[in-house]
């Protein structure tokens, strides 16, 4: 017997009935959009505070390995290490970007007492509710025993910053002989000076300026000693070349030198130093300034003694010394009467042993005697009437 005949196949649903391919409308955008496009990223996402380039705001698709970089807005700053860029990953999902935009304050006050603690002042930004802390100046110390802070506030600014560190006072200064300083009548804290002058008469010797400082343990101490008002040591029969009055800082020098006749025994010069105190005082030893004697040989066997008197006037030796070979001194009268001569020169030719012969003597000019005695222009010295 003949094979039955094969079944007819189902009929196609009409159009329209819906139950044709029901994953085609799902489908149906993705077929419409040119091939380059498939797999790309949608728009932006948004992240709180914070907005993308203007060229990127409204892109509606971007192309896989895309980076687009954010900016934080008007009144927030970025947090040090957190990401700012999201990248279009090969799933068409952007990358996670966490909050990176934080309020923050500007840079924390300044203030002439105290300064940022350095772990606080390395940071780049300062959330609200921050609290900084600050560390006394140098010459200022801690009055309590809190340290001064602030705190970044809701309005952006910054808690005053309390004042707990005060200067560093010093002692009055000390007081000096044959001297004064400035404006010693007033409270003395770290960094004022005091200058020192002396009375007329007197010379410097030191700094004439000393400042208020603190020594390792924060106390207040003055940077040096006071000076002290005196002159250079003064010598006999000798000088200095140091102007009188002045100031003789540390290290000025001033240098001896002996009146005629005498010679200077020692170094010429002392310097201006300081004791095992700090205060001010001249080297040692003082030259001295000793009498030129000739050597034995050209002495006489008897010096000059005291030069004779004359009726009437005087002579400008010294009472009571003796007189070397040349030396030399000189009359004059009294009112009323005229000088025969004028001086009398110490010679070899007689003793003073002979000299004192013609003590009180109205001698003629002539008297040969005289011109033999005394070595001068005229034969010998006599106030006439």
């Amino acid at each position: 017997s003949p094979l039955p005949a094969p079944p007819l196949p189902a009929p196609l649903p009409a159009m329209g009935s819906g139950r044709c391919c029901p994953f085609l409308p799902a489908l149906l955008p993705a077929l419409l959009l040119p091939p380059a496009a498939w797999g790309d990223c949608g728009p932006l996402p948004n992240i709180s505070h914070a907005e993308p380039p203007e060229d990127a705001k409204h892109g509606g698709s971007f192309t896989v390995g895309s980076k687009v970089t954010y900016r934080c807005l008007a009144g927030y700053v970025k947090r040090p290490l957190l990401p700012d860029t999201i990248q279009c990953l090969a799933n068409s999902q952007w990358s996670n970007l966490q909050q990176f935009c934080v309020r923050s304050c500007p840079s924390p006050p300044r203030v002439r007492f105290a300064k940022i603690s350095q772990e606080d002042e390395t940071q780049s930004f300062y959330p609200v509710g921050i609290t900084v802390r600050y560390i006394c100046r140098p010459g200022y110390e801690n009055t309590t025993d809190q340290l001064p802070t602030s705190t970044c506030l809701d309005n952006l600014t910054w808690s005053a910053v309390p004042e707990l560190c005060q200067k560093i006072p010093c002692l009055a200064p000390p007081v000096i002989e044959n001297g004064q300083l400035t404006d010693g009548n007033r409270d003395f804290v770290f960094g004022m000076a005091v200058t020192y002058s002396c009375n007329k008469g007197f010379s410097l010797i030191g700094d004439s300026t000393i400042h208020c400082a603190a020594d390792d343990n924060l106390n207040g101490m003055w940077s040096g000693p006071a000076p002290e008002c005196k002159e250079p040591p003064t010598i006999d029969n000798g000088m200095h070349n140091g102007t009188k009055g002045r100031a003789f800082v540390h290290g000025s020098v001033v240098v001896y030198k002996c009146k005629d006749g005498f010679a200077l025994a020692g170094v010429a010069s002392i310097r201006c130093t300081v004791d095992h105190q700090d205060r001010g005082v001249w080297s040692k030893p003082t030259p001295e300034c000793k009498r030129v004697v000739p050597p034995t040989e050209q002495l006489p066997d008897v010096l000059c003694e005291e030069p004779p008197m004359t009726d009437n006037g005087m002579h400008n030796g010294t009472k009571g010394r003796v007189f070397v070979h040349g030396s030399v001194v000189v009359y004059r009268c009294k009112d009323g009467f005229t000088l025969a001569g004028g001086f009398l020169k110490c010679s070899e030719v007689e003793s003073a042993a002979a000299a004192k012969r013609i003590n009180g003597e109205c001698l003629h000019v002539s008297d040969t005697y005289l011109k033999k005695l005394f070595d001068t222009n005229k034969s010998g010295i006599i106030c006439e009437y």
